[in-house]
């Protein structure tokens, strides 16, 4: 008979998969975010800084500001800044913490698209079997951040011989 070892202090500060996973995505969106608003700050401050000197020279000669530019790039420009504006303005730690706070044993996300403009999510995960599988679903309907969570769509992978089960599912997410 073999003996028995029981671990009752068990570490649980190792990394999880899912854990890293969401910060590596979390580290993109948010050096994605700097970027564009690097970009519209920028772009911000020439504006301004155009709008300085059109006022200085119409103050000199006397006459109205006249700026002649095409109506349609200016509303590009606009579109592009509130675009920027609003996703700045999202809070993803809440679809970030929702996500994290689901993962139980034997899921593995494997991928994580948010699209912002629809207030939607993607997620691609695979479990050990079907039971699990519907688990993962129960708690990410638990989370409060998130609305309207279906599994859109499931295979059992049978060319594994662990046969685990790949899945989609999407969800609505609050902002809360």
């Amino acid at each position: 008979m073999r003996e028995l070892e029981l671990d009752y202090q068990r570490n649980s500060s190792k990394l999880t998969k899912l854990g890293v996973a969401v910060c590596v995505v979390a580290a993109v969106l948010f050096a994605l975010i700097l970027i564009q608003y690097s970009q519209v700050s920028g772009e911000s401050q020439m504006l301004e800084e155009n709008v300085r000197q059109f006022e200085s020279k119409a103050a000199s000669h006397g006459d109205g500001l006249n700026v002649r530019r095409d109506p349609r790039s200016l509303a590009a420009e606009v579109k592009q800044a509130n675009h920027v504006l609003k996703m700045l303005g999202m809070k993803w730690d809440s679809i970030f913490a929702a996500v994290a706070a689901a993962h139980g044993e034997g899921v593995a996300l494997l991928s994580f698209a948010p699209e912002p403009e629809k207030r939607n999510v993607k997620i691609s995960a695979e479990a050990k079997n079907f039971s699990i599988m519907l688990e993962y679903v129960k708690r990410l309907e638990d989370q409060p951040a998130l609305d309207a969570v279906y599994l859109q769509s499931h295979n059992l992978q049978s060319d594994n011989p662990q046969k685990p089960v790949r899945f989609v599912i999407t969800a609505d997410w609050l902002d809360k």
